[in-house]
């Protein structure tokens, strides 16, 4: 009787490591999918850093239509599939000296697609959320 006992408190003792194991892949698992947009951009939103490769500070986070002044050098689409208003129509301004430059540009979203260097000097004044590029 007492073998039997010891079997079954090992048993249970087995599975619950292994619930714990898989819980603990299962959150590290999610850990490094997050990882692999953009630092600090939340789901659903539109942000522009100060860096290039979304790196350094966010300057500007949207999660609908904008319009201003930000300076930045990256951009991430962090949005959701939702046909009609998925993608990002950003325009932006590239200073060299005293010259300016208007640029647009479709962003789609997610990640890899949706990560974007604009370049240094360039000050964001509109983004639009949108269908279809």
């Amino acid at each position: 009787m007492r073998t039997s006992n010891l079997k079954s408190s090992v048993t249970a003792a087995a599975a619950v490591a292994a619930l714990g194991c898989g819980a603990l892949l299962a959150a590290s698992g999610t850990a490094s999918g997050a990882s692999a947009a953009a630092a600090g951009c939340p789901k659903e939103y539109f942000c522009l850093y100060d860096g290039g490769d979304q790196s350094g500070r966010i300057v500007m986070k949207t999660k609908g239509n904008w319009t201003g002044d930000a300076w930045g050098t990256s951009v991430f689409n962090n949005g959701v599939h939702s046909p009609g208003r998925d993608h990002v129509q950003v325009t932006w301004y590239k200073y060299q000296g005293d010259t300016a430059r208007k640029y647009t540009k479709c962003v789609h979203y997610g990640s890899p697609e949706g990560k974007t260097n604009l370049g240094s000097g360039s000050n964001v004044t509109k983004v639009v959320w949108r269908g279809e590029c």
